[in-house]
């Protein structure tokens, strides 16, 4: 396997490199998926293809899903001031209610592309009572727990598939790498993911930022340079 047992504590120690960008590649994506049991695979594949935060995606409820516009209405939270609330309150493992996100670049329409219109289906077919919860643990019928039922599952899902660990925050930090990387405008990315604004995109993946050496700078003589206009009037003129 990968020298050191896979473990919900081990997660838990590995403090200085849990919030490190380190996103996963496409065929460990893959592997992971093809792993996973369903309702949590169809939560990971939303996951990796919407960049929502674990506490954004555990507080969706099916009427924040706009199939028609397709779009996601982020709005709320799953923080940890809200699990604190409701075990204070007695509620089931601290379930808590899902607060209002924090900030307002927080509170978004995120498009909803076509891998997560996907698990979103399979996942109605999984849970088809569309007044609550959009994922829900299969073995307990309600949220799942971030730090303890994703982590876990999440874990067990890597150990399978033979991945290297990474936190769950990761799939997050994978569709950042991927929009960035396949020249997805940084704007549009940083709107999607609910930044506060693009610098936090840039400075998070810049180094997924293609770099076509060959062709640098020819978009721009084309539209704009004098000698190119001249050229493009020749050509018109033929």
């Amino acid at each position: 396997m990968y020298g050191k047992r896979y473990s919900v504590a081990r997660t838990v120690r590995a403090k200085g490199k849990e919030y490190e960008v380190n996103p996963l590649e496409r065929d460990e994506v893959e592997a992971i998926l093809a792993v996973a049991p369903p309702d949590f695979a169809n939560l990971i594949k939303f996951a990796i293809w919407t960049g929502l935060r674990p506490s954004e995606y555990v507080a969706l409820d099916w009427k924040d899903i706009d199939f028609a516009k397709g779009i996601i209405r982020v709005r709320r939270a799953m923080t940890d001031d809200a699990r604190a609330k409701g075990k204070a309150k007695g509620e089931f493992k601290g379930e808590g209610e899902a607060e209002t996100t924090k900030t307002l670049s927080g509170r978004r329409d995120v498009q909803i592309l076509a891998p997560a219109r996907e698990a979103l289906q399979a996942q109605k077919k999984r849970n088809p009572d569309m007044s609550g919860p959009v994922f829900i643990n299969p073995y307990t019928g309600r949220r799942w727990n971030i730090k303890n039922n994703i982590y876990r599952n999440w874990t067990k899902a890597l150990e399978r598939a033979s991945v290297a660990y990474r936190n769950p925050y990761q799939t997050r930090h994978t569709y950042g790498s991927m929009m960035i990387s396949t020249g997805e405008n940084p704007s549009w990315v940083s709107r999607q993911m609910g930044h506060c604004d693009m610098t936090v995109t840039l400075k998070s993946y810049a180094r997924w930022m293609p770099v076509d050496t060959e062709s640098i700078g020819a978009r721009a003589i084309a539209a704009f340079s004098p000698s190119s206009r001249k050229l493009a009037s020749v050509r018109n003129a033929g």
